[in-house]
């Protein structure tokens, strides 16, 4: 099932169904939580989205020289999104970006 455009201010659709975020798209996947901050669409598997995001958190501790320029920074902006969430993770997933953020001293 595709995500049809954002009628509300006519705004793209910010995901086509791929689940290829990585640290080049930190920013992109931010914008994604936070378009669907409280109603996240049926067409999106969380679990998937989650995954990401711990692929990326765990490219920051590893700390790569190619890194993004601003992926600190980014990251930061990426686990706050999720942290505001509302009814997209499990107890269990909740809980390690809430672990991430405090292990980053980002609480």
């Amino acid at each position: 099932r595709r995500i049809q455009r954002d009628g509300r201010l006519r705004l793209p659709s910010l995901f086509s169904g791929d689940y290829y975020f990585k640290r080049e798209t930190v920013v992109k996947l931010s914008q994604l939580l936070s378009r669907y901050l409280e109603n996240k669409p049926e067409a999106i598997d969380s679990s998937r989205i989650y995954n990401c995001v711990r692929k990326c958190f765990l490219d920051l501790q590893k700390d790569y020289s190619d890194n993004p320029a601003h992926y600190y920074v980014d990251m930061r902006m990426l686990l706050a999104t999720c942290k505001a969430t509302s009814g997209w993770w499990t107890d269990k997933q909740q809980s390690n970006i809430s672990s991430w953020m405090s292990e980053m001293d980002w609480n």
